[in-house]
């Protein structure tokens, strides 16, 4: 069929394997060389540190002082865990906020049981009802009064 249109062109191949493979070759000669110029470095300050015997913060010495707070978690999943067993212990539990004026906690499943029992309290009305007071002229300054020219 080709060969009845002289004008239809298309491609003998669909990849060129030998440059495709150059390509990939010359990125891992690139790679390799990266990782073997930065190893130098790595290998320099590995062994100065441990010519100057200087030691790593996960095994510092007992007797060195902490920086001050906040320091780093160790491990924040179990603190975490921590704060959260806190808070449930707090949801689920009986205790006195403030025993002289009888605020105590209850369990919240509790509480909920209790409100939807009796209801919510209607809020207490003001003792005195709030007076308004249209404003008057000249009883607060603006910033603008020295001002006698029109602005920008």
């Amino acid at each position: 069929m080709a060969e009845e249109n002289g004008k239809v062109r298309f491609e003998p191949k669909d990849i060129n394997v030998p440059v495709v493979l150059s390509v990939a070759l010359g990125f891992l000669i690139a790679l390799l060389m990266i990782v073997a110029l930065m190893g130098f470095p790595f290998f320099f300050f590995a062994h100065r540190r441990a010519r100057e015997g200087a030691t790593s913060a996960g095994r510092r010495a007992p007797s060195e002082a902490l920086p001050p707070a906040p320091n780093l978690e160790s491990s924040p999943y179990r603190d975490w865990k921590i704060v959260q067993a806190q808070w449930e212990s707090e949801l689920n539990s009986y205790g006195w906020v403030d025993r002289p004026k009888g605020i105590v906690t209850i369990p919240i499943d509790r509480a909920i049981d209790l409100l939807a029992q009796r209801g919510i309290p209607p809020s207490p009305k003001p003792a005195t009802p709030m007076e308004y007071y249209r404003p008057q002229a000249g009883d607060r300054l603006t910033g603008f009064e020295e001002r006698q020219e029109a602005g920008p």
